[in-house]
């Protein structure tokens, strides 16, 4: 079998598994039935027990301490000076005043 169309076959599923959680979310949404809303919600969001340690190898389970165990790891890429960037303008004028949000492209995205 051909990489290539592996690799074409592999992007068909994933379009095609995200067209379908996209209708069942669409539909949840339809029913306006706020309590599977909720369901649903706590069923995307629930998050497993984590288990970290810090750079010593100490099991940290407090979730402070495991705040910390991430600050400390992801700091080592980047470290704050306190200096703002400037922000060259990029448009003239005012800005904007208006933004509109078209509902159906969103939950598409979604």
């Amino acid at each position: 079998m051909e990489f290539g169309f592996y690799q074409a076959m592999a992007v068909d599923y994933k379009k095609a598994i995200s067209k379908f959680h996209a209708a069942r979310e669409l539909a949840l949404i339809r029913k306006n039935n706020l309590g599977r809303f909720y369901k649903f919600v706590k069923t995307q969001t629930s998050m497993t027990a984590v288990t970290l340690k810090t750079s010593e190898g100490a099991v940290v389970t407090d979730p402070g301490e495991k705040a910390e165990v991430f600050n400390d790891f992801f700091s080592v890429f980047t470290s704050d000076d306190g200096i703002c960037a400037s922000v060259v303008e990029r448009i003239g004028g005012d800005g904007l005043s208006t933004v509109t949000f078209i509902v159906q492209l969103h939950l598409y995205q979604i």
